[in-house]
């Protein structure tokens, strides 16, 4: 190994074994041409619109270099862009129509429509909307020949009417959460229906028909408290639980038969 002693002259002894070696500092040289400058990072910030890379919609940030020293972030200067998402609106301004699965999907995470919910010759097969729990409109689930099942777990209240009808192929209808309807309550034509739920329901505003035409499970009355005109419960060969108390109020007719 070796050292190094400084001498406090300007000079230093480097002794490597039997080696010794003296050295003087050297004297700094004159300074270098300043090189040339720098180019100016840059950032841009632009509106992002609804679509693939933020569907509510946000900012896309560009970043690069000022090759022409222009000042501005121009075409071919930034590099890809990183996105700011806008958080989902859980709320529908309006009607929601579902044509499609699409559709469907685009409505996951909403929790309330302020407008009608329309489901008519649609080609879904599914109209899952676990988070949905107020649709201040209609409900209109009508004539899909795709659809297999309806499930909306969570919906509460319905301003309007409710109608489903004519899915022939749904299997499964869950409404157990629903408690109240503002107009009718109609669940009509559903042949291949295996379980309909609206065991949550207190109060209709105006019919509550639930006619099915099938053999399936149907539970639907252990919470009625008011029906605002006629209760019809009929054609329904698989009714498993139907609670009508004597504290029901039934503005007009009520029956029941199988």
């Amino acid at each position: 190994s070796c050292t190094i002693a400084d001498n406090e002259d300007g000079t230093f002894t480097i002794t490597c074994g039997d080696t010794i070696v003296t050295v003087r500092d050297g004297v700094d040289g004159e300074n270098g041409e300043d090189g040339q400058d720098g180019q100016t990072a840059l950032v841009r910030v632009d509106d992002e619109p609804p679509g693939d890379n933020c569907p509510n919609g946000g900012v896309a940030i560009y970043s690069g270099l000022d090759a022409d020293n222009s000042g501005e972030l121009e075409e071919g200067e930034e590099g890809a862009p990183r996105y700011v998402c806008n958080a989902a609106d859980p709320i529908v301004i309006g009607d929601a129509v579902i044509r499609s699965q699409a559709d469907v999907a685009a409505l996951a995470g909403k929790s309330e429509v302020r407008g009608n919910l329309i489901v008519v010759d649609s080609a879904a097969t599914s109209v899952a909307l676990p988070a949905l729990r107020l649709v201040t409109g209609n409900v209109h689930v009508t004539g899909n020949r795709a659809l297999t099942q309806v499930s909306l777990p969570a919906l509460a209240g319905v301003g309007g009417w409710l109608s489903l009808d004519e899915n022939p192929g749904v299997t499964a209808i869950d409404l157990g959460t629903l408690v109240r309807v503002g107009d009718h309550a109609y669940v009509g034509e559903h042949p291949a229906l295996g379980r309909l739920r609206l065991d949550s329901l207190e109060r209709v505003g105006g019919d509550l028909i639930v006619s099915t035409d099938s053999g399936g499970n149907v539970v639907v009355g252990p919470a009625l408290e008011y029906v605002g005109a006629d209760l019809y419960i009929g054609d329904n060969r698989g009714l498993s639980n139907l609670v009508v108390g004597s504290g029901t109020f039934v503005g007009d007719d009520a029956v029941v038969h199988g």
